[in-house]
């Protein structure tokens, strides 16, 4: 429990202290993640060409395969707070002369704390002369758990209408799991994944 208590309140705090320093910008986005997909909602704070943003995530609940990755696409929200997650990010943009087309570089943190859910999946378990063993698990559904996502990549940005503009970035990275109460718990007690994500947006710039 005293880990949500302090999750929340760093969340809390950080969106705090950009909403206080006069945002430049909110955003609103859709990730396609390693976890699973996600709806983002956040504020941005723009100094010259770097960018802070911090944003609160809505999980999406939807059946994937999970293309024989242990932890891919495999996350499920089972009650209401497990719903939502914290994205915090840093960028840094590109100017191009006579271009409408901002490129960047950007990192992104991503926290749920919400369930894995596996269906019809082979979960290591251990191992035996040197031989990765199997449990096969048609349906298991962890207690709910802290997932790290860790990424970066690169992105370009470009106005559409007025004050807002549109982004379209695409980074890779590794999940973290500390694994508990589940099959693989007493022989692997961090779960890893290297991970590819897609993101797409749009960005609401306030009006000088």
């Amino acid at each position: 429990m005293y880990k949500k208590v302090i999750f929340m309140c760093f969340y809390l705090l950080f969106t705090i202290s950009l909403y206080s320093q006069k945002s430049n910008a909110f955003k609103l986005n859709f990730h396609w993640d390693h976890t699973g997909d996600n709806i983002e909602a956040g504020f941005q704070k723009n100094i010259n060409n770097h960018s802070l943003s911090a944003g609160l995530l809505f999980f999406l609940n939807l059946n994937y395969d999970n293309g024989h990755w242990t932890y891919k696409r495999q996350f499920y929200a089972s009650d209401f707070t497990q719903y939502f997650g914290l994205n915090l990010a840093y960028s840094y943009s590109f100017n191009i002369k006579n271009s409408d087309i901002t490129p960047y570089l950007y990192y992104d943190f991503h926290v749920f704390y919400n369930r894995i859910r596996y269906t019809n999946s082979l979960i290591p378990y251990g191992m035996s002369d040197n031989k990765e063993l199997y449990l096969v698990d048609n349906k298991f559904l962890s207690e709910p758990l802290f997932t790290f996502q860790h990424s970066v990549g690169f992105g370009v940005r470009f106005p559409v209408y007025k004050n807002i503009d549109l982004f379209a970035q695409t980074g890779v990275g590794i999940i973290f799991i500390p694994l508990k109460d589940t099959p693989i718990a007493a022989n692997h007690k961090v779960g890893k994944d290297p991970q590819i994500n897609f993101t797409i947006g749009a960005i609401f710039n306030h009006k000088k």
